[in-house]
């Protein structure tokens, strides 16, 4: 579905695909969150691998769980047993600056920073700029709707979001 390429069963892609920035020491209902390995990391270069992983994950049962730059400390990136972790770094092209409209079209995967350094190349600015700017990725921040230390005036990354565009697991694209 993605290629030679895009897959990983390598011991050391699976640990470090496990948890997030809270690693092992998450804590959960239960006590810490140990970690547990996925089956397989995959690495999507374009949305129809999106898409095919993810229609194939669902009619499967088997959990998919998307994967940014793994800074998050809110458990969002949590690998859960057999599950499939789907890394949207290589999602990460920045189409288009519009200056007058003040928007950005980027890929998921994009990391913050590259964002924040073209728009200023542009006379702009990234309203989110939390500690973890120069690793985390668009993707990861607006599913988090994260934070950073300009959410006071500008809001959290969802409140700077115009448009989406996202792939359901039946196999729609949005």
């Amino acid at each position: 579905l993605v290629g030679n390429d895009g897959v990983s069963i390598e011991p050391d892609d699976l640990a470090c695909h496990t948890n997030d920035s809270y690693g092992r020491y998450a804590p959960t209902k239960d006590g810490l969150h140990r970690g547990t390995p996925p089956r397989v990391v995959v690495n999507p270069t374009h949305v129809d691998q999106v898409l095919a992983v993810a229609c194939y994950s669902s009619e499967r049962g088997i959990p998919l769980i998307p994967w940014g730059g793994g800074t998050g400390v809110a458990g969002g990136a949590l690998a859960v047993d057999g599950s499939i972790v789907m890394d949207l770094k290589k999602l990460n092209r920045i189409d288009a600056v519009d200056v007058e409209n003040r928007t950005a079209t980027v890929g998921g995967g994009v990391i913050l920073e590259q964002v924040a350094q073209v728009l200023e190349g542009q006379g702009l600015i990234l309203g989110h700029d939390p500690w973890s700017l120069p690793i985390a990725t668009v993707g990861g921040a607006v599913a988090t709707n994260g934070v950073g230390y300009l959410a006071g005036k500008y809001g959290s990354m969802g409140d700077q979001v115009v448009g989406l565009e996202v792939v359901l697991p039946y196999g729609e694209v949005l």
